[in-house]
């Protein structure tokens, strides 16, 4: 047997995508960036301040990067009409966003897991319930008192986001409870 923090609940060893630098193509899109012969910046930026900048030159099927990495680029239709970009990864697969490592490759050729799937059982449970509680109008935080149902949600609505908040409420407290128990027996002994 493990100790405080092993097991299922452990933090993994995996990268995360929070951890790495990455450029999407809706963005770009979405900003007139992808209009071949256009001549762009794109920044990164981590309380305010700019971390890291890049050229970017649109051509028709790519995006040429400080002058010399190439993304390609593939375009598909869509069912109303227009035609929705995506970035070509070396691997083939076709992805909204590329992450930079020593080239711009998807998450699943990184090995990156998204920080969600690597949480402990209990953060992904207070993560919930927070987002149950922004729902009913209630201040975030699990140890907050519940407030009032919101005005104009119908009881049937309000009953059931009560109940799926009280589930994550019990699974983030038991989890707390767990490793509060554990904390405990390993400081005393």
């Amino acid at each position: 047997m493990g100790g405080v923090g092993s097991g299922r609940d452990s933090y993994s060893s995996r990268g995360t995508t929070e951890n790495y630098l990455s450029i999407d193509v809706r963005r770009l899109y979405r900003e007139g960036m992808l209009e071949p012969g256009q001549m762009n910046r794109w920044h990164w930026s981590r309380s305010g301040k700019t971390v890291a900048e890049l050229n970017v030159q649109a051509c028709r099927d790519y995006l040429l990067i400080n002058g010399h990495h190439r993304i390609l680029l593939d375009w598909t239709g869509c069912h109303l009409g227009g035609k929705r970009p995506w970035f070509l990864c070396g691997c083939g697969k076709r992805v909204a966003i590329l992450y930079c490592a020593s080239q711009f490759s998807c998450r699943h050729c990184l090995g990156l897991v998204y920080q969600c799937q690597i949480e402990p059982k209990r953060d992904q449970a207070a993560r919930r319930a927070n987002r149950v509680r922004r729902k009913l109008g209630w201040p975030a935080g699990i140890f907050n008192p519940p407030g009032s149902k919101p005005k104009g949600m119908h009881f049937h609505t309000y009953y059931r986001l009560v109940n799926e908040y009280a589930g994550h409420l019990e699974t983030a407290t038991m989890g707390i409870s767990k490793v509060t128990k554990a904390w405990r027996r390993k400081l005393t002994h």
